[in-house]
């Protein structure tokens, strides 16, 4: 009878469980290429985005984006598909108003990103080595501002993704 019982048990959780794979609650952070879930834009096995960004320098060297400061950040990008992305190059741009003299304005290279792979600019694979981008931050900014940085990511068989962060002023 507890056999039985178990039995039941296991069959109901299961049903209980059938289709979860299909709710994006359960399914917040999706990396998996070999899925095929929540890829859309997988394009021959390759899927590139914004990874992380640093505060290479700041004015006052806190590592902390503020009012009326040059900022230069590296931004890493990821490959979260299962092929080699070949020479990938990403352009940046902001629609904030309270930024001037982004730049560069001209595809930045990253190089070779391998599957699962983490690179920064010029392919290094680690983030003290320079910056990507240079900005400055208005003084009229509002505190906890969040200024939207776009990036237009291209490889060398011209597949082209769009990704996009956020940096907050402080």
């Amino acid at each position: 009878m507890k056999t039985a019982k178990n039995i039941i048990c296991a069959v109901i959780c299961s049903l209980l469980f059938v289709g979860c794979d299909k709710i994006e609650f359960f399914n917040l952070k999706r990396d998996n290429s070999l899925d095929e879930k929540n890829n859309v834009n997988m394009q021959d096995g390759i899927l590139l985005k914004f990874d992380d960004y640093s505060v290479y320098s700041d004015n006052n060297y806190n590592d902390i984006i503020n009012k009326g400061e040059t900022v230069k950040l590296n931004v890493s990008l990821k490959n979260t598909g299962s092929n080699i992305a070949r020479s990938v190059k990403a352009t940046f741009s902001t629609t904030s108003t309270y930024i001037s003299g982004l730049s560069p304005n001209t595809p930045i290279n990253y190089g070779d990103i391998f599957s699962g792979s983490t690179v920064w600019k010029d392919g290094s694979y680690y983030y003290y080595d320079g910056y990507a981008i240079q900005f400055t931050v208005s003084n009229s900014i509002p505190n906890n501002t969040q200024i939207p940085i776009n990036i237009s990511i291209v490889d060398k068989n011209s597949h082209t993704w769009l990704s996009d962060f956020n940096v907050t002023v402080e």
